[in-house]
């Protein structure tokens, strides 16, 4: 059993690495991600073991020096590049972005937004993953420069006026840039 779900688990473990950031896995400077692994049936693995998770960069395995379960639910926003250099891309980030979506938990909270000329809100937070695939395939490309530093304004702003109006965090909130 334990190598099945190694082998199962792998593809999880790597899209995480995959998506970390291209410096090298350092043994001197450890860093935390979190990770969603689900069994065959979409439930949440809870007993996942440290010897259950691979993790590699250019083909050298890293070190798992811990596992410990993450209970606050993660709310992703999705930002896309659609300035005019990403013309001849757009196709390539519709087909990305709809699996994506398809393999994402069912449960965990999604916004789409587009950066160009500005910030827009093209799917509000939702789980409804049939609306996230119409916004994926709702917008186009557009003249203007894309403004990726007022998305991340506007991302952080969003999240500073829950917590002020709530006095919690009430789930992880994760930034995806789409794009260059």
């Amino acid at each position: 059993m334990a190598r099945s779900r190694r082998a199962r688990f792998f593809a999880a473990a790597a899209v995480v690495a995959f998506l970390a950031p291209a410096a090298p896995l350092a043994q001197d400077s450890p860093f935390s991600f979190v990770i969603s692994v689900t069994d065959q049936n979409g439930q949440p693995v809870r007993d996942l073991k440290r010897d259950e998770i691979v993790v590699t960069e250019n083909g050298v395995e890293a070190e798992i020096a811990k596992v410990e379960p993450f209970a606050m639910p993660v709310a992703l926003t999705i930002a896309v590049d659609n300035g005019p250099l990403s013309a001849d891309a757009l196709a390539h980030y519709r087909t990305g972005l709809t699996a994506l979506v398809r393999a994402l938990p069912a449960d965990m909270e999604v916004t789409l937004i587009t950066m160009s000329p500005q910030p827009l809100l093209v799917v509000r937070p939702t789980t409804d993953r049939m609306r996230l695939l119409r916004g994926v395939n709702g917008f186009a490309t557009q003249e203007e420069s894309p403004r990726f530093t007022d998305t991340l304004v506007e991302f952080s702003r969003r999240y500073e006026t829950a917590l002020k109006e709530t006095n919690r965090i009430a789930s992880l909130p994760v930034l995806l840039n789409a794009g260059d």
